[in-house]
């Protein structure tokens, strides 16, 4: 699955591996989910996940940036409040338990 977002493009697209594409969007304020292709090193990196989609390839596995600290959970939090990821690398996230 990954964050298809009613089609509206993602912030990048690259071909990176799963560390590469996780440290792009951990330097990113901007990036709140970023999905992996373990099966071919393709990234998307995302500011939301309104919509997730099944993906053509099965090997897509998606990530949410945590907030680290509940009284920044605004619209556009600061980037101290940001901390780790909610999934690790292999397991999905699951829209709606958050």
């Amino acid at each position: 699955r990954f964050c298809s977002n009613f089609g509206h493009p993602f912030l990048i697209e690259t071909d990176e591996f799963p560390e590469e594409c996780e440290a792009r969007c951990t330097s990113m304020p901007t990036c709140m989910y970023f999905t992996i292709y373990l099966a071919n090193g393709w990234c998307q990196i995302s500011s939301r996940c309104n919509e997730e989609a099944e993906s053509g390839d099965r090997s897509a596995v998606t990530f949410a940036k945590k907030v680290a600290d509940y009284s920044c959970s605004s619209h556009s939090p600061r980037a101290d409040c940001l901390g780790g990821w909610v999934a690790e690398l292999g397991k999905p996230i699951r829209l709606g338990g958050r």
